[in-house]
């Protein structure tokens, strides 16, 4: 599972103005620089002309996610602790509750 602020890396543009649906990639209105679906930069109109610069470094910033009994946990904080400490906590009580989806 993969979760991307909607941001362009570019200008800092939305990249996705849907509230729903699918896609085959996203393209920034601004400067139509496209994302594949992992978040790495697919193309970025007359960057190829400059030597210093790299498409892997430019791909989507990611928060940090994670999946627990079916519920997606986002934290935008980049210095944020982890969540899997706190989640291993409720574990066992939710458990038993709680059917485990992978």
């Amino acid at each position: 599972m993969n979760a991307f602020y909607n941001t362009c890396r570019h200008r800092a543009s939305r990249i996705c103005e849907a509230n729903a649906g699918n896609t085959k990639s996203f393209v920034c209105p601004y400067h139509g620089w496209v994302y594949n679906l992992d978040g790495s930069l697919h193309a970025a109109r007359e960057m190829d002309a400059r030597e210093s610069f790299g498409h892997a470094d430019y791909g989507l910033k990611s928060p940090q996610l994670t999946v627990f009994h079916g519920l997606i946990f986002i934290n935008c904080d980049e210095g944020a602790d982890s969540f899997e400490p706190e989640l291993a906590i409720v574990e066992s009580p939710l458990g038993m509750l709680c059917m485990r989806v992978t």
